[in-house]
């Protein structure tokens, strides 16, 4: 099977970066189609290792996540140094491929073409942990000084009660009626969590997976 390129785009480290543009999936292909030939004349047998994540990649259009992900940077400042839809690409990646430490992932990168290319990266220019840890801080929609504030008033964890329940007794709940509540917020309109500093990422995990899965028909779309 035949693979394709993506233009170098970019994603940055700090507030005072900008955003040029994003690129989208067909850039992604030129990209590959440009690079996995170099790759197949001197690492024939390493990339043939790879090709269940080669056709994830291909076939993984992250379109839907431009316009969401374009709103986290700003329209002035220096420009930033990668495309956030290739740090989002290369997270995929990695979870694919078995990584958890961004860290490791990151020296991956950095001494694995292979690894480089299918991200949407050239070799031996991709990110550093910094740039992975700065998209995570964009994606995720809290205040850097409330979310502080939240952690230092974060509580140690409740012991368990000590007394013993007897067959088929249970604890008593401590807030009953809770779930009827905030049900009861949703159906009037009312969001029950406002705050939702996820909601970003619950958009383009919806847009690029969950309308994909629906749109073919499938219940589960497995990365």
């Amino acid at each position: 099977m035949v693979f394709y390129f993506l233009p170098l785009l970019l994603i940055n480290e700090g507030d005072s970066f900008m955003l040029i543009k994003c690129s989208f999936h067909v850039e992604f292909k030129r990209f590959l189609q440009q690079r996995i030939p170099l790759l197949w004349a001197l690492e024939k047998g390493r990339l043939m290792s790879f090709s269940r994540s080669l056709t994830k990649v291909w076939f993984l259009n992250l379109d839907p996540a431009v316009p969401l992900l374009s709103q986290r940077f700003s329209s002035m400042g220096r420009p930033v140094l990668y495309d956030p839809v290739c740090i989002l690409r290369s997270l995929v990646l990695m979870l694919d491929l078995g990584y958890h430490s961004i860290t490791k992932w990151v020296q991956a990168l950095r001494s694995d073409d292979i690894l480089a290319v299918l991200s949407g990266f050239e070799p031996h220019k991709t990110p550093g942990v910094g740039t992975f840890y700065d998209f995570f801080d964009r994606l995720w929609l809290e205040d850097r000084k409330t979310r502080i504030k939240r952690w230092r008033k974060l509580r140690s964890p409740i012991r368990k009660p000590g007394k013993k329940f007897k067959t088929g007794q249970k604890q008593l709940v401590k807030h009953p009626g809770v779930v009827g509540k905030l049900c009861k917020r949703f159906m009037d309109g009312r969001v029950p969590f406002p705050l939702r500093a996820e909601r970003l990422i619950q958009e383009i995990l919806a847009r690029c997976f969950v309308d994909v899965s629906v749109h073919t028909g499938l219940r589960s779309l497995i990365l």
